[in-house]
Parts: C-alpha cells; sequence; structure tokens
C-alpha cells in the first residue's frame, strides 16, 4: 500500500482505517487492545478474524533473520489468554490476535540517555524505577506488568551502559560479575 508511518500506534491506526495490511506492534498495546474492540471483538468472548499476529517460523533461517535485525530478541511462546511464561497477566485481558499458541518475538524496552547526560541524574532515575514498580502500572501499559528489577543490568549485545546506571546496578548488586 505504501503507506509512510512513524509509530506503532499509527500502524494501528492505519490498519484500523484500512489503509495498511499490515502493522508492526506488541502484543501487550493498549492501542492495540483498543483496535481489537474497533475491529469488533468482545472482550473473552469472540476473536475477530481480520486481525492476526504472525508467528515466527521455527526455521532457524526465519529466527536467525529475526536475531540479524533484533539481535537481543528470543523467541517465545504466546497464548492467548495467558499470555508468556514469566509474565504476569493482567487479569480478564486476552491478547488481540492471538487466535492460538504461536511463537513471537520478544525484547526489552530499554531506557536511553546520552553519554553527556549527568551521572547523579541517571543514578537517580535508575534508582527510581527499580523501586518504583507500581507507578509504572499506573500508566496503564500492560507490558509495564512484566518489569522486574532483577532483569534490569541484562547484557546487550552492542550496548553500553550509562556510568551513572552501572553505579546503580552495582551498589543493587545487579551488575553482571557482581
Amino acid at each position: 500500500m505504501g503507506v509512510e508511518l512513524q509509530t506503532a500506534d499509527e500502524g494501528i491506526t492505519a490498519f484500523v482505517e484500512g489503509r495498511a495490511d499490515a502493522m508492526m506492534t506488541f502484543v501487550f498495546d493498549m492501542a492495540l487492545v483498543e483496535a481489537d474492540r474497533a475491529l469488533g471483538a468482545e472482550r473473552g468472548t469472540r476473536i475477530d478474524t481480520r486481525m492476526k499476529m504472525l508467528e515466527i517460523p521455527e526455521a532457524s533461517e526465519a529466527v536467525g533473520s529475526m536475531k540479524a535485525a533484533f539481535p537481543n530478541a528470543s523467541v517465545v511462546i504466546t497464548n492467548p489468554l495467558e499470555g508468556r511464561p514469566d509474565f504476569e497477566r493482567l487479569r480478564n485481558t486476552r491478547l488481540p490476535g492471538v487466535h492460538e499458541e504461536i511463537r513471537t518475538m520478544s525484547y526489552d524496552v530499554v531506557l536511553a540517555a546520552s553519554s553527556e547526560t549527568d551521572d547523579d541524574l541517571v543514578y537517580k532515575t535508575v534508582k527510581a524505577l527499580a523501586a518504583n514498580k507500581d507507578a509504572f502500572l499506573i500508566t496503564g501499559e500492560p507490558q509495564y506488568v512484566s518489569f522486574s528489577k532483577a532483569t534490569m543490568a541484562t547484557n546487550y549485545v552492542g550496548v553500553e551502559y550509562h556510568p551513572g546506571a552501572i553505579r546503580y546496578y552495582k551498589e543493587a548488586g545487579l551488575w553482571p560479575g557482581n
């Protein structure tokens, strides 16, 4: 169709309006839940067949292509009613477009800061994030439900951590090699 979009939410809107045949989003996006409802699905009763989450094929070349584009991604099994293993579910929320157990791409959301950002500001920000998971949950965005202090210092391919973040992670015993 040739539709240029800048955000996942724009893609969802274009899909709902019929201006796009596909979109890239994440399973727990609230805009996706709203789009699912707009397409005629009712929570917990019927899944609209116009929206279907595409599965990552088992073939090693498909996973290799995914890893080439997203080195820190992994493939997980996603269930329409239960979500993914080790992922807390919001009660009474089914996954739009997931009709059966499928293999989906999973990756973490990261917070980025400039190398010029003050070390103490980054330290305080990371410390506040680690201590206040419930503050994320008030945003209504389900992806924050799986946030875990224990995985904040994950070693990502090609990612350099800010000195302020490293300081907090070391103090909290989260830094790899502590």
